[in-house]
């Protein structure tokens, strides 16, 4: 993929990102997902991006991918 592409494809998904985390009550059910479940807000919000950009049904597998490439930034 180019840099520009990567660079939209970016800001497209951070742009959906604070769309749907700013809506009222999606920042505390996102953090309750992550303190009951352990759910990483950043997977779940790219999980819903592809659904509903791409109509993408990631697999658990998928989610277990992207959540292992991004397990670092936890840390």
């Amino acid at each position: 993929m180019p840099p520009q592409e990567a660079v939209r494809a970016d800001t497209s998904l951070w742009a959906f990102s604070i769309s749907i985390y700013g809506r009222p009550g999606a920042a505390e059910e996102c953090l309750s997902l992550q303190d009951r479940f352990g759910v990483n807000v950043n997977i779940l919000l790219f999980s819903l991006y592809a659904a509903s950009e791409f109509g993408a049904v990631l697999s658990r597998n998928d989610i277990c991918t992207a959540d292992g490439a991004v397990a670092h930034w936890q840390t």
